[in-house]
């Protein structure tokens, strides 16, 4: 009884220690480290010739400026000097201010290489890597790690977070820095819908598990919004970003991470420049004509500069601040029914677009965007309505301007005869405008940046670009209400455009393109992937949106004609002594919690079976003197192995 009772006390004290030590010794338990990284002198670069791995950690909050990106800024270009230039004072007008001209220059001018479309399945190893680990790749949206080696789009495939469909068509929507891989069902989850909150948006963080990537969306629709000068397809629901007010709340809530810092760099390395969003988020505040708000967290910490906002410094595209007339009161209130004498705007509530008087591209009428307010509305925003016998409604802006056609062209003509107009709803207290004398619904041309009138070719084909909303002009002192930026509830309206439309051409041949890349642009040499690797992958562009005059794209070339220079394969990169398993900072503390306690109980369970039937059970077997233990290792002769048989 003693001996039994000695075996079961050093199987206990056995299994006792095992447990103890289980939490210290699973790699499930080990908190996520990120990088660690507090400077740039801390930065260790995994290098192969010129190509920089990324270094940095997913969720890890960026302090500092790479020595990559301290190198980037200077002479005219630093913080310092590009932070006093003038922005615009809105979303509208940012693309003529002297900061939005000077950006795009700067990046554009060290833009020395373009990547081709088949080259970056191959250099995402360096740009999207895990912690300089060439075989693993991170997928975009959720954070996966993925396996490196392109497979031909079984596996991942590469996502226009700016969709081909929406105003890309050249060296732009080959641009490694706005391309990402991911998981083939995220791809297909986001489509080519554009980033918000509300509504049908997409909302980057909603994949499972969620990677925080709403701020380096943010950043990357600015680097395409400026770079590439995609300034017709940037707002609203046909357009990448729901307006400027979410774009500036993701820039604030996820600020620019080391692994942001860390592919910023792995770019420059490949094509020459950088997103300088990333490197000074400040500048998104600016271009806006906004005060970069105090306590937010930036790498460069230059947070509370304020603004220099500006009109309209150039000429062409939207008009706000730089519109003629006084400024008026700003205070208004949307309305569900149109009364003989109102002073109302004509508001796009998906754009937040106002319909203004002001010509931009000669012809065509310029919006003002009041997402923000309607601290910008002049004269020219604000038309007198006046009910007539027949039903119809006229508007007369405030400077005297009829809202009227002529009986050709898609443009507004305040001398034209067609000056009358019939609501049907839209739902969601919005209406449809429709042109009594041309058939024509009154829009907002968000692809080309203004206003005009157009048939869809069928009801069903009215989408949020058609529908209105009208606000009224209040008293002084009442608080504004901004248009909600929620897509209303497709309806179509209440009679069909008459037989005698004109044909569906919008706009004019006179109606210059909404984006031309600069001269510049398609210089230097391109990158094309490497000799031993698969066509193409089958991953096609998202199709057009209906209700929009804007044609099907397709992908460019893999390379384009006319460029040189073009670097081999790149060679394996030597593998970067950390576990990718550290590589999420996340706080997954519970679920490694679980996963110990399942873990600690499955070894003990284990352990203690063990140690039970070789201290417990098997010992009763055999109660007998030591004798019979030791006859116990005696070998017997009752199966003899036969030397000849083939045991392989």
């Amino acid at each position: 009884m003693k001996t039994l009772f000695k075996r079961m006390s050093a199987g206990l004290l056995a299994l006792f220690v095992v447990i103890s030590l289980l939490p210290a010794t699973l790699p499930a338990a080990k908190a996520a480290t990120g990088t660690g990284y507090t400077s740039a002198s801390d930065v260790q670069y995994v290098k192969n010739g010129q190509y920089v791995a990324n270094w940095g950690a997913r969720g890890e909050v960026c302090v500092f400026l790479s020595s990559y990106a301290q190198n980037f800024y200077t002479g005219s270009n630093t913080f310092e000097t590009l932070s006093q230039l003038t922005g615009g004072s809105s979303q509208s007008n940012a693309p003529q201010s002297a900061l939005y001209s000077a950006l795009k220059s700067f990046m554009t001018s060290k833009h020395s290489n373009q990547t081709s479309y088949n080259a970056t399945r191959s250099l995402f190893c360096y740009t999207d890597c895990v912690l300089s680990n060439y075989s693993k790749i991170s997928s975009f949206y959720s954070g996966k790690t993925l396996s490196g080696t392109w497979d031909g789009g079984s596996t991942w495939n590469r996502e226009h977070t700016w969709p081909n469909s929406k105003g890309l068509g050249g060296n732009d929507e080959n641009d490694i820095m706005m391309l990402r891989p991911t998981s083939v069902s995220e791809n297909s989850s986001r489509g080519n819908t554009a980033y918000g909150e509300s509504g049908s948006y997409y909302k980057p963080d909603s994949e499972n598990p969620p990677a925080s990537v709403k701020g380096d969306v943010a950043r990357i629709m600015l680097y395409v919004y400026v770079r590439w000068g995609n300034t017709g397809k940037m707002w609203g629901q046909s357009g990448v970003m729901e307006n400027m007010n979410i774009l500036l709340k993701w820039m604030k809530e996820d600020p620019v991470d080391t692994w942001e810092m860390g592919r910023n760099d792995a770019v420059q390395s490949i094509t020459g420049t950088r997103n300088v969003f990333v490197d000074y988020p400040e500048f998104a505040w600016l271009l806006f004509g906004q005060d970069v708000p105090s306590g937010i967290s930036t790498p460069s910490d230059n947070d509370g500069v304020t603004a220099n906002p500006g009109g309209n410094t150039g000429s062409g595209g939207s008009s706000s601040g730089g519109n003629s007339g006084s400024t008026t009161d700003t205070s208004y209130t949307q309305v569900s029914t149109l009364n003989d004498g109102d002073k109302v705007l004509i508001v796009n509530p998906a754009s937040g677009m106002a319909l203004s008087m002001n010509k931009v591209a000669t012809h065509y009428n310029a919006g003002v965007d009041i997402s923000g307010g309607f601290g910008s509305i002049t004269d020219s925003e604000i038309f007198t309505v006046k009910k007539n016998t027949d039903g119809s409604y006229s508007f007369t802006s405030a400077s005297g301007k009829k809202l009227a056609m002529g009986d050709s062209f898609t443009s507004m003509n305040e001398t034209g005869t067609n000056d009358k107009w019939t609501l049907s709803s839209a739902g969601s207290n919005q209406f449809y405008l429709l042109n009594a004398g041309r058939g024509l619904y009154l829009e907002w041309y968000a692809s080309k940046g203004n206003w005009s009138a157009y048939n869809p070719g069928s009801p069903s084909s009215l989408n949020q670009d058609y529908a209105l909303a009208f606000y009224v002009k209040t008293t002084a002192g009442s608080n504004p209400t901004p248009p909600t930026t929620n897509p209303p509830a497709t309806q179509p309206p209440a009679t069909n455009p008459p037989a005698t439309n004109p044909p569906a051409t919008n706009p004019p041949a006179t109606n210059p393109p909404a984006t031309n890349p600069p001269a510049t642009q398609g210089s230097g040499s391109t990158t094309t992937p490497p000799a031993t690797q698969p066509s193409q992958d089958t991953t096609t562009p998202p199709a057009s949106q209906p209700g929009t005059s804007e044609g099907t794209q397709t992908s460019s070339p893999a390379t384009q004609p006319g460029q040189s220079g073009q670097p081999g394969q790149p060679a394996p990169l030597p593998m970067a002594s950390v576990n990718p398993d550290d590589y999420f900072v996340k706080d997954d503390s519970s679920k490694n919690t679980i996963i110990v306690v399942v873990a600690a109980l499955a070894v003990a369970l284990i352990g203690g079976g063990v140690a039970v039937y070789f201290f417990v059970i098997k010992p009763k077997k055999n109660i007998a003197p030591a004798a019979m233990d030791i006859s116990e290792e005696i070998p017997t002769e009752e199966n003899p192995e036969d030397p000849t048989e083939n045991n392989e």
